[in-house]
């Protein structure tokens, strides 16, 4: 700032503080590991918080700790899975850290079928390989375990509508707005139903009330198509 970088000694003051604010937050768990260095809890408690932080590395290193300590420890293997879902700068390395996430979403439910976020997260990553069949069974496991988690819903009308299973899916998406009306892409898809069942109106106005959220190009298109069928 002295010399003048105002811009980058701000970002840099900023970025101080968030790192204060996260050590603050990381020092009780990293306290209770030093005092119980092989209780597989402790380990995950402080992976949990590293991932919050996207510190990825880190947090990888003690859910592995916490399995290496608990083999059954259902949820460290989730934990582990999720972070693989969110790695990889390549189309390979997606390809090879989802089928690593795959592979310990399967263990976790092997060892607890009623993770409700493992199902959801499976489903997840079965849906963006395509097998859509299998992601609907994952996320119909994820609305029974947890029917008042409103983006589980969204995410099994999602799958019912690529099944072209419209009615399944609009009883869904719903369902999910009741829960949680600020869920814009369950309004997106409130919309995609309606066009694919011809109703351009209904259509519409749910992909309106979505884009006051979000707006993307795909969105933009979805709606002046349905001003077009309606010759706005």
């Amino acid at each position: 700032i002295r010399q003048g970088k105002a811009e980058i000694g701000q970002r840099l003051l900023q970025r101080a503080q968030q790192l204060e604010e996260e050590a603050t937050q990381l020092t009780p768990h990293q306290n209770a590991l030093r005092q119980n260095p092989n209780q597989p809890q402790a380990h995950y408690n402080l992976a949990i918080m590293y991932a919050r932080f996207s510190r990825l590395r880190s947090a990888a290193q003690h859910f592995g700790q916490a399995i290496e300590l608990d083999s059954t420890f259902a949820q460290a293997y989730q934990g582990l899975g999720n972070l693989y879902q969110r790695l990889g700068t390549t189309p390979e390395a997606r390809a090879s850290y989802a089928g690593r996430a795959q592979a310990l979403y399967l263990r976790a439910l092997q060892i607890d079928s009623k993770l409700a976020d493992t199902h959801n997260n499976l489903g997840l990553l079965l849906h963006s390989a395509g097998d859509v069949s299998s992601a609907v069974h994952h996320y119909e496991q994820a609305t029974q375990i947890d029917p008042q988690a409103g983006f589980y819903q969204a995410n099994l009308s999602r799958g019912y509508y690529d099944l072209t299973r419209y009615e399944d899916a609009l009883t869904a998406v719903r369902r999910a707005l009741e829960i949680d009306p600020a869920l814009a892409g369950a309004r997106e898809t409130l919309g995609d139903i309606h066009a694919a069942e011809g109703n351009w109106t209904s259509a519409l106005e749910a992909w309106t009330a979505s884009s006051q959220q979000n707006v993307s190009p795909q969105l933009e298109q979805k709606m002046a198509q349905a001003r077009s069928q309606l010759g706005q």
